[in-house]
């Protein structure tokens, strides 16, 4: 059995190992990150171009010595182009062997999720949800083991040729991350310097491998399984309160299921194990809170008429019943 203090000492040294080579806009968000990652949920990044979504998949991946595949998403991008497909004798009109796509790897960045159609994502939500794709001869072929799936996304009124990603699409990402703070002079120069270093290292060395990964996210699952019965109350108290705000759109948010609240457990104990405690704490819930309900939340017209922001409603309820 994995213990808690495994799990602190993998995700750690990644934490350490990414910090001069990636941009978050606050240490918060890089410690959620990287507990995201040790719990093997998928992640959804929003951002506005130009913030280093992709060096956090590519920094990640190397620290963990893991295969790493970026899929870059367009308008015409088709199911065969990420699954793969059978190859082809075109003399004698055989099918070879499959040929396996870009979604076969363990840590598999795909950048601007949302500028892919419906069909393709729906490839995207079948091997995230079980593992393993299905061919087109029916044949069902397992994803590598651990397979976490990184989405970034671009703001639809900053970006051409973007699609709303369908709810049902989105709810299969346990987590998500904000790049939206304005930028000061200091994040500029924070970023120029992320951008020497991979210029002059080349990105981070490997600090940790598969098998350093699968042990911290037995550790986490083991925090998980020990915990209160009040965590559990605790968590679903919160989701409910936020769907219950008057500033949100309860039919087109997902907060009507398990999975918000399984999601912040889930986080909650990967940020217990990162720091090195082995109890889930409520504190440790309210950490992960903002990062599981953030790409499940509509809010109402009016709400985004004032100005009102997603986290501006999370944090509210959270202070609230702290």
């Amino acid at each position: 059995m994995a213990h808690s203090n495994e799990a602190f000492s993998v995700l750690d040294q990644i934490r350490s190992n990414i910090t001069p080579y990636t941009y978050f806009p606050s240490e918060e968000t890089r410690e959620a990150y990287v507990a995201a990652v040790g719990s093997g949920m998928h992640i959804m990044l929003e951002a506005v171009p130009g913030v280093g979504k992709t060096t956090l998949a590519k920094a990640m991946s190397r620290s963990l010595n893991v295969d790493f595949s970026r899929i870059q998403g367009s308008p015409d991008m088709k199911p065969v182009h990420i699954l793969g497909q059978y190859d082809f004798n075109p003399v004698t009109g055989e099918r070879g062997a499959f040929m396996r796509g870009l979604i076969f790897g363990n840590i598999v960045l795909a950048d601007e999720f949302n500028r892919t159609p419906g069909p393709t994502q729906a490839a995207f939500m079948e091997a995230m949800e079980e593992g393993a794709v299905t061919t087109t001869r029916g044949e069902k072929i397992e994803l590598p083991k651990p397979f976490l799936v990184i989405g970034t996304q671009n703001p639809h009124d900053q970006s051409e040729g973007t699609n709303e990603v369908p709810a049902a699409n989105l709810d299969r990402f346990g987590v998500s991350f904000s790049f939206d703070k304005p930028y000061e002079e200091n994040d500029a120069k924070r970023i120029n310097r992320i951008d020497d270093m991979w210029a002059e290292t080349g990105g981070p060395s490997a600090v940790a491998d598969v098998d350093d990964w699968i042990r911290a996210r037995e550790a986490i699952v083991n925090i998980k399984k020990n915990m209160d019965d009040d965590r559990v109350r605790h968590a679903q108290f919160l989701v409910s309160a936020i769907r219950s705000h008057g500033g949100v759109d309860t039919k087109e948010s997902l907060l009507n299921g398990f999975r918000a609240t399984r999601a912040a457990l889930y986080l909650g104990s990967a940020i217990c194990a990162l720091r090195d405690q082995v109890t889930l704490e409520e504190e440790h819930i309210n950490l992960a809170m903002p990062h599981v309900i953030r790409h499940r939340l509509s809010l109402t017209f009016s709400e985004m008429k004032n100005g009102t922001t997603r986290d501006d409603i999370i944090n509210e309820i959270i202070t609230q019943y702290s």
